[in-house]
């Protein structure tokens, strides 16, 4: 088994679930023992009647073996929607937290797992990102992420665990099929092999061609970035220049589009988003659009797209000293009377509409002398 770790890397941390995928995994890191810190860590997520068998076998499994443990607790609740994603999401928040790095995380997905990924973000429609399935590695926190039985099936992950008279605990949610991995692992994938043997490294080997297609994705896009994405005042995320955006193919300017909003707030816009900014980048110059993205929003101020986060309210601190007021505190007479000049003021400073009620106002007595 190839760990391909960073050479920086000294600890290693070995997500430990007590099922046969992580004890195989466990059982071939032993012998890197010499050269690498080993730990056991494992996540109770309090949802089987079995999880405390299961963090109790990972924590003799320890001890056994002479090696530190870590159990960690989630406290999720049962009845919200999507729990598998909320669990993985939360456990991977919590290994994100605990890895400094000199440390990786390990974890014991393999072949079968790959082609079920493939199998679930081809479902859902996804693009190259999604299709790419699992990555072998990737940074996580302030360590590594790594799989190192990505190249391994099922039948082979049996065969080691049987001839090292390894022992596990099954869990019984691997067999309800009202999660949708569950039910292509046991009603899809066993009926695709029988027609096709090969069918499991037939998909792992598309999904390794769909993260090359990504990374040239992002490599075009980043090439993109630097002449289409600009720092402009009043704005925590870089903006998108409208006209810049204009000179490039419709693919990449969606490719790029893509690629800046989920730089910038770690979500991927769908396709209805896209079309709306590329629409609404179209509307007359006067126009105020807005595009709703999550909780964010995208607007557009002079000749750019804004990225734009609505539960921020709170006034911004001034830059400097002096007597500061701000616009809801002006009183309609005295709003009447700056009018003009704060209008022009605004748009000196480039400070967009919607931020206009939370920019402070300088004044010396009752004169206005700036903002910002």
């Amino acid at each position: 088994m190839d760990l391909a770790l960073p050479a920086d890397v000294r600890r290693l941390a070995v997500a430990f679930s007590g099922g046969i995928d992580s004890a195989v995994l466990l059982h071939l890191l032993l012998p890197y023992q010499e050269r690498y810190e080993l730990c056991l860590w494992h996540v109770h997520h309090g949802l089987q009647p079995n999880a405390d068998a299961m963090a109790e076998q990972a924590r003799r499994r320890a001890i056994a073996l002479g090696i530190p443990y870590r159990v960690d607790r989630l406290d999720l609740d049962p009845a919200q929607p999507n729990l598998e994603a909320a669990a993985r999401e939360a456990r991977y928040r919590l290994f994100a937290s605990g890895l400094d790095a000199r440390s990786a995380l390990l974890t014991a997905h393999h072949r079968d797992d790959q082609a079920e990924t493939l199998l679930l973000n081809l479902l859902r429609g996804s693009g190259p990102a999604g299709l790419a399935g699992i990555a072998a590695r990737r940074p996580l926190g302030a360590g590594w992420l790594l799989r190192p039985m990505l190249d391994m099936s099922r039948a082979q992950i049996e065969r080691i665990a049987g001839e090292a008279g390894l022992e596990w605990v099954e869990d019984p949610s691997n067999a309800e099929l009202h999660a949708d991995r569950n039910f292509l692992r046991h009603r899809v994938l066993p009926p695709l092999t029988e027609r096709w043997p090969h069918a499991a490294d037939s998909l792992a080997q598309a999904a390794a061609w769909q993260s090359e297609a990504a990374d040239l994705q992002d490599e075009l896009a980043r090439i993109d970035a630097a002449r289409c994405l600009i720092e402009r005042p009043y704005s925590k995320a870089l903006c998108a220049a409208i006209s810049a955006l204009r000179q490039l193919s419709l693919a990449r300017r969606k490719n790029l589009l893509r690629h800046w909003l989920c730089r910038e707030t770690g979500e991927t816009p769908n396709r209805r988003v896209l079309e709306q900014l590329l629409e609404q980048g179209q509307a007359r110059a006067d126009a105020q659009p807005l595009v709703a993205f999550g909780e964010r929003e995208l607007r557009r101020y002079r000749g750019a797209w804004y990225l734009v986060d609505p539960r921020e309210r709170e006034p911004l601190p001034p830059a400097g000293g002096g007597e500061v007021r701000y616009l809801p505190s002006l009183s309609p007479a005295q709003r009447q009377r700056y009018g003009h000049r704060l209008k022009r003021l605004f748009q000196q400073a480039g400070v967009p509409p919607w931020l206009r009620e939370r920019v402070p106002l300088r004044f010396e007595g009752d004169e206005l002398t700036g903002v910002g």
